[in-house]
């Protein structure tokens, strides 16, 4: 039905500076998880798994950063 309607939204990559620090990449988590949640509510399903994964992968940036 989504596809049919043209709802389908692609999200770009995060693509995260290198020399980002810790404490600002914490806060695109902190802001993307409220943005998640929202859409969630919403019931914006494919737009909360996009973010999701936005933020599995800067966690996994954080992770290599240590």
């Amino acid at each position: 039905l989504a596809e049919e309607r043209g709802e389908y939204v692609a999200t770009p990559a995060t693509a995260v500076p290198v020399d980002l620090p810790r404490d600002e990449v914490l806060k695109l988590i902190r802001d993307l998880e409220k943005q998640m949640k929202q859409a969630a509510k919403e019931l914006a399903f494919e737009k909360a798994a996009a973010l999701r994964d936005q933020i599995v992968e800067l966690r996994k940036t954080l992770a290599l950063s240590e």
